[in-house]
């Protein structure tokens, strides 16, 4: 068995006195595997005074009504490439991705105010993967000492999974959940004990079985890839060996 996982990320756009206070625009929710379970626009109910285009890739034009009375799946304009096609109101969006996420232990990076928008004040320290604050992957950032505040997705995801994301274009929410959910399963294994050491064991109504498929004989990997993996292993064992020594 292991835990149900699912990770989220939001876009969020300004309203009030020069948009400095946040609304849900988009959410994304993957699997595991990096499946999209929920991609949607949410539709603003408050007047937006700041798109923050040049991070959330959205502005005004993205939306639009829907075609046709009652439409219960309205559209976004063709000029939205790369965008989710489903645009939601903010509580169906909300109900949807909640549903989701209650069903799971949630991954995500720097959660705080995805959660707030979400309403998600009730949920457990135990069925959170936040890898803002996890001390494994941070340990394994260089030049972080005397830092103040957690490290930026872009910052792991280039020094744990050597990949570029965000760059000079916008943020996208499910390459971002996606890339949460893959820092999460490299180091699942000490994360978890780390998790039952501090807080406590994972209820079992978000516990599963483990795929059938990964019983199945796999092709072998070449040796660049294996020892690459291996290195990994090897590098993570030693960061959470020197984590449990302090």
């Amino acid at each position: 068995l292991r835990p149900r996982v699912r990770a989220v990320d939001c876009e969020m756009v300004g309203f009030g006195p020069k948009g400095k206070k946040s609304v849900l625009a988009r959410i994304s929710v993957v699997g595991r595997r990096g499946r999209v379970l929920l991609d949607c626009l949410v539709r603003p109910d408050v007047e937006v005074t700041d798109w923050r285009t040049a991070i959330t890739g959205l502005d005004a034009s993205c939306f639009e009504e829907a075609s046709a009375a009652g439409d219960a799946a309205p559209k976004v304009a063709p000029s939205a490439a790369g965008l989710p096609g489903l645009v939601l109101d903010a509580a169906d969006a909300v109900r949807r991705a909640n549903t989701l996420l209650d069903a799971a232990v949630v991954v995500g990076h720097d959660l705080r105010h995805d959660f707030k928008l979400l309403r998600r004040f009730h949920h457990r320290r135990v069925l959170l993967r936040d890898t803002a604050f996890c001390p494994l992957l941070n340990a394994g950032l260089e030049g972080r000492a005397g830092r103040a505040g957690p490290p930026s997705l872009r910052a792991l995801a280039r020094e744990w999974l050597d990949e570029s994301i965000h760059g000079a274009h916008a943020h996208n929410s499910v390459q971002d959940a996606r890339t949460a959910m893959l820092l999460y399963r490299i180091i699942a294994p000490e994360w978890e004990q780390y998790v039952r050491k501090k807080w406590s064991e994972v209820p079992a109504e978000f516990l599963e079985c483990r795929s059938a498929r990964q019983g199945r004989k796999r092709s072998k990997p070449s040796e660049s890839a294996a020892g690459a993996a291996k290195g990994l292993r090897e590098r993570r064992r030693a960061l959470w060996g020197a984590l449990r020594g302090r």
